[in-house]
């Protein structure tokens, strides 16, 4: 009879591990890769149409951190439009290209990183700077990428 039960509990607990794996989300790492990577994109065409304060604030996590050259990090959205209000950011155009994207296997969780440019508005063929930039993205169910950490090898 003990035999029996013994049994019984590991069958019972491999259909249930079973069970509990067939549930676990299943993502397609490659398309999640080329969706952010996409979201990088309209991220840099709407800092170059509408200014980088607009699009860092409509692209930021509530939690997002900045990390600037020689400042302690931006943590949280009311930080970030804090800090982004006292930046002059209306000299430049900033723009930035992403040349890679990795998911994890969740789909909840990625990075970005590439090459950025500082042009002048007032000559917007002149650059001012030059240089690379990592982001780092999340994804909450039913919800676009949002950046959660961003940083650039230089600062404004």
């Amino acid at each position: 009879m003990l035999k029996r039960n013994i049994k019984l509990k590991q069958i019972l607990l491999l259909i249930l591990s079973f069970y509990l794996i067939s549930c676990v989300q299943r993502v397609n790492t490659t398309k999640e890769q080329e969706n952010l990577l996409k979201t990088d994109i309209k991220f840099s065409e709407m800092s170059k149409d509408l200014g980088l304060a607009d699009a860092y604030l409509k692209f930021a996590d509530s939690n997002a951190v900045w990390l600037l050259s020689n400042s302690l990090p931006v943590k949280g959205i009311i930080a970030l439009k804090d800090k982004l209000s006292k930046t002059n950011l209306n000299d430049g155009i900033y723009t930035w290209r992403p040349l890679f994207a990795e998911v994890s296997l969740s789909g909840d969780l990625g990075y970005t990183y590439g090459s950025f440019e500082y042009n002048s508005v007032a000559n917007p063929d002149s650059i001012i700077s030059i240089g690379t930039y990592v982001s780092v993205w999340k994804k909450k169910k039913k919800e676009d990428w949002k950046w959660v950490l961003n940083s650039t090898n230089k600062g404004l």
